[in-house]
């Protein structure tokens, strides 16, 4: 497929294509697949729900 012109991707970016808006109602169980799977994205998820509860302080 790459020499007929394909680019490679990774399953994290397809994935990412198929939950292209994150209030669908499989995103919960999207993200919890990301968190387990790729750190930068579970190092994302902590900071944003760390803002998110100091904003409510």
């Amino acid at each position: 497929m790459v020499q007929a012109g394909a680019v490679p991707v990774t399953w994290y970016s397809v994935t990412g294509e198929f939950q292209a808006d994150h209030r669908n109602p499989t995103a919960l169980l999207y993200q919890q697949i990301m968190r387990e799977h790729v750190a930068a994205m579970s190092m994302g998820v902590e900071l944003y729900l760390a803002t998110q509860q100091q904003a409510r302080l």
